[in-house]
């Protein structure tokens, strides 16, 4: 608690700056027939000096240098409008003209390459999920918004709720990242992707295939990276809530605007559920902080940080379970800090740290309780220059990860030590070649060299075609190095132990992706890729017993194989009218088995069908999602569609009511024993301003 105190003493002492530099933009953007449109993006081409729009359609770019610009706004509904200005100008009114448009080429990405670059720029694909599809689908957390991205699906693991696995690879293979910094897991390093509220998502990112050349271990399979919204400089404030079936709860506050020269955004929010079997539901509470400002019209400075505690109900004192209270508890912290310098030839400059903090008790009946202490700094130096037609990237990166563990007999630590590189070749206006490597060290395990090609083709001003291969790694983690022989009383009862000489799995893989777009209505993307892992880790038995029980060790043995195809169209029906619609093939190969890997369906497919009437002031959204024949360790589950959906409605100034139905079906979605995937209902309220 003391912690958390500090955490937001902190927060309030990066307000006490109050200097401003340059000239202050401001202005409002319409739709085509004069309504206010709320999270375009406005700013100024060439720059870093952006805002975002609020409910109001308004906007505010602050110390923007003085002369002739070119000023820019977009949105996903809208086709891009530019506007010539003279700053210092007068209040701007910017109304879009073109309605109907699908495509988001015009839109920043940034981790594909580590570099600022528009989808339509990026050498590599990306899947990008912007706020406004978040918002129209009324996702609560992160893994509402993907569920219905091809080559991704969600799958239960332990009491973690939801983890997401790419293109049949196991959920331990998908690097999460929350503004480029890792996530770490709970549960058996699982991550939860369900703790990462959908209010606080400014846009998410994937990359399908290798990607440990930029981010090292973990990004086997592919990345999932939440930007989080940074520091607004329109004054905004949003209360939403709700409660549903299952005695699920959450209600969320934010709130942005600038003080001094600093642009800020706090999200705070409650949740509560018991959509877990007896003896794990849980509450929580999730905090985040962004802020940043420019100390010179050349530099940025941001900083940012989080809280997240949560803890499942108390139980009574039992046996092997004395003290009673909760099952398990979950304490994160994080803080961040980032300085952006840009000279004037256009070299930049980012330096960051990162500090990650886990605290976790697991206090079931059965078992000794367990606790984990895991600290976690991270350290990167990044430089960016062009010469002639080659955009060139430099890295450095530091991570020194500690953990004290109730069944390690000290504490272990592990230092890893990156140098990485990137070079984007533009051969001419419709061919760019992109080549990367890595070399990490590990104090342990020694040297990884990572390769990563890539290839970009805008065959016709339609289509466009990508082809990228790599290789990656996921190395050990200090538990698997580390912890000593602990009990897992399912499947008969097992004792497993670490192993200190196991080394990192290695990967490699390759993606084909075509995208067309035939019109403004349309955009079409076909991708086939494919994946195969060696030396990966995993438990093997041995000819000892505890207690009558086998004993089994962590291992280098097994091999894995994983290919297939994602299509993807996008379509605008009517205005205002969206559809979406996805299809995806996946064979997976475990290579201990020679079955499929968990849960992992050769078919997935559904569809989105939103329709935002603006005369109404009405948002519907309909889903289905289909997921073929899935297999466990002992059976098999026939293929089931999920039907999900919502509509809210606007009924005065900023106040909206809205309800929602998830798998309205009531299909039996998973093996679980800890969650309930029943039919569920939620009824709640937003009031923005």
């Amino acid at each position: 608690m003391q912690a958390k105190k500090l955490f937001l003493i902190t927060l309030l002492s990066f307000f006490t700056f109050n200097h401003l530099f340059g000239a202050t933009i401001t202005g409002r953007v319409l739709s085509p027939d004069g309504h206010p449109v709320a999270y375009a993006n406005v700013f100024i081409e060439g720059s870093k000096f952006g805002s975002t729009t609020n409910e109001k359609g308004e906007f505010r770019i602050i110390n923007v240098p003085e002369g002739r610009a070119t000023l820019k706004a977009t949105h996903i509904s809208f086709g891009t409008v530019e506007l010539e200005v003279d700053i210092p100008c007068d209040y701007i009114t910017i109304k879009f003209k073109q309605e109907h448009v699908i495509s988001l080429s015009d839109a920043v990405v940034v981790t594909a390459t580590r570099t600022p670059k528009t989808l339509k720029e990026t050498p590599l694909p990306v899947t990008l999920i912007p706020r406004e599809s978040i918002e129209e689908i009324q996702a609560v957390s992160l893994s509402d918004a993907i569920k219905q991205v091809p080559g991704i699906v969600l799958v239960p693991n332990g009491f973690t709720r939801n983890s997401a696995t790419i293109h049949g690879l196991p959920e331990e293979y998908t690097l999460l990242l929350v503004d480029g910094q890792r996530v770490y897991g709970r549960h058996a390093d699982a991550k939860d992707f369900d703790n990462i509220p959908a209010g606080m998502i400014e846009r998410i990112e994937i990359v399908k295939g290798p990607s440990s050349v930029l981010f090292g271990s973990d990004a086997v399979a592919g990345i999932v990276n939440v930007i989080t919204k940074s520091g607004q400089s329109v004054p905004f404030f949003e209360l939403y809530g709700f409660g549903g079936s299952n005695s699920r709860y959450t209600t969320r506050i934010m709130a942005g605007g600038q003080i001094g020269e600093i642009r800020n955004f706090l999200s705070a929010s409650y949740n509560k559920s018991g959509q877990m079997a007896e003896g794990y539901a849980f509450s929580n509470i999730n905090l985040r902080y962004n802020g940043w400002f420019n100390p010179t019209e050349k530099s940025r400075l941001h900083f940012g940080g989080g809280v997240f505690s949560e803890e499942t109900e108390d139980m009574p004192p039992a046996e092997g379970h004395e003290e009673g209270g909760p099952y398990l508890t979950d304490e994160v912290y994080d803080f961040n800090v980032g300085y952006h310098y840009e000279t004037e030839s256009k070299t930049t400059y980012d330096l960051s740290a990162y500090v990650y903090n886990q605290d976790r008790w697991d206090n079931r009946p059965g078992r000794d309780d367990r606790r984990w202490d895991r600290n976690h700094i991270r350290l990167e130096g990044l430089s960016g220059f062009r010469r002639g037609n080659h955009e060139l990237l430099i890295g450095l990166e530091g991570r020194n990860e500690t953990l004290t563990h109730t069944q390690i007999p000290e504490t272990k630590k592990q230092l890893l030590l990156s140098l990485f590189g990137q070079d984007t070749w533009t051969l001419n206006n419709r061919l760019s070649l992109v080549t990367a490597v890595r070399f990490e060290h590990h104090d342990r395990w020694g040297l990884v060299f990572v390769p990563r090609l890539g290839l970009a083709w805008k065959a016709s001003d339609q289509l466009n075609i990508r082809l990228s291969g790599g290789s990656s790694f996921r190395a050990p983690s200090l538990e698997d190095l580390f912890v000593e022989t602990y009990f897992h009383p399912w499947g008969g009862g097992f004792w497993l132990g670490g192993n200190n000489e196991l080394k990192p799995e290695k990967g490699i893989g390759a993606n084909l992706d075509f995208e067309w777009i035939p019109n403004v209505k349309t955009v079409l993307t076909i991708g086939a890729f494919y994946n195969r892992l060696k030396d990966r880790i995993a438990s093997v038995d041995t000819d000892q017993t505890i207690q009558d029980s086998p004993v089994r060790q962590l291992v280098n043995v097994q091999e894995a194989t994983s290919y297939g195809v994602d299509v993807q169209l996008n379509r605008i029906l009517w205005p205002g009218a969206r559809l979406m619609a996805t299809y995806g093939y996946t064979y997976s190969e475990d290579g201990a088995t020679g079955k499929p890997f968990y849960l992992t369906p050769y078919h997935k497919g559904g569809f989105i069908f939103n329709w935002n009437h603006r005369k109404w002031k009405t948002n519907l959204n309909l889903s289905a999602n289909y997921l073929g024949e899935r297999s466990t360790s002992t059976e098999t589950l026939e293929g089931v569609v999920i039907l999900d959906a919502n509509i809210e409605k606007q009924i005065v100034g900023g106040i909206s009511l809205f309800i929602a139905g998830n798998n309205l079906l009531d299909k039996d979605l998973f093996p679980s024993r800890y969650i309930n995937y029943g039919r569920y209902y939620r009824l709640g309220f937003r009031f923005r301003r």
